[in-house]
């Protein structure tokens, strides 16, 4: 029996993206605020029991220096609290701890996106959009910012080595 393979992206924040990826193709995405976590993780959760897919989560991990201001201390307080929401939500659907792993923003955006130079964040969310347009189809302002980013994050998933060393080797007889 051939074991599919499932990515779930998430893009944590106050208003959150999460893309399911199937074998490398795109399944739902959508955006959710902290009163949706829960149904994003158990829609991933219900469609990989049916498709029997090994799932395998891959949440954004921010890195670099934080700024000595109170703004920069509740941006960062905030993202450590949505990924928290995230993060139960997975482990009471049954997700395991060693299934869920983080990625820089600053490796997948160079990975998927391309290019490590300094761009503002409108410019990076704009360069997802359409990237996420030419390889998922539709148009750059179809996919929101979080949404975007989340695509990106699932892609960086399906194609990543550390993502493929937990999933299951096959059985051979």
């Amino acid at each position: 029996m051939r074991r599919n393979h499932a990515v779930l992206g998430i893009d944590p924040g106050a208003r959150s993206g999460w893309a399911l990826l199937l074998d490398g193709q795109l399944v739902a995405s959508g955006e959710a605020t902290k009163t949706h976590v829960h149904e994003a993780v158990e829609q991933a959760r219900i469609y990989c029991d049916d498709e029997r897919a090994h799932l395998v989560v891959v949440g954004e991990r921010w890195a670099g220096r934080m700024r000595r201001d109170r703004g920069s201390v509740r941006t960062v307080s905030g993202l450590g609290a949505a990924w928290g929401r995230w993060e139960g939500a997975l482990l009471a659907a049954g997700v395991p701890q060693r299934r869920i792993i983080r990625v820089a923003t600053q490796r997948w955006r160079a990975d998927v996106i391309g290019g490590r130079c300094a761009r503002r964040t409108s410019e990076w969310k704009r360069v997802a959009r359409e990237w996420c347009a030419r390889t998922f189809g539709g148009f750059g302002g179809d996919y929101g910012d979080d949404e975007a980013d989340a695509l990106c994050i699932a892609w960086w998933g399906s194609r990543s080595p550390k993502v493929e060393a937990l999933r299951p080797k096959a059985r051979t007889r």
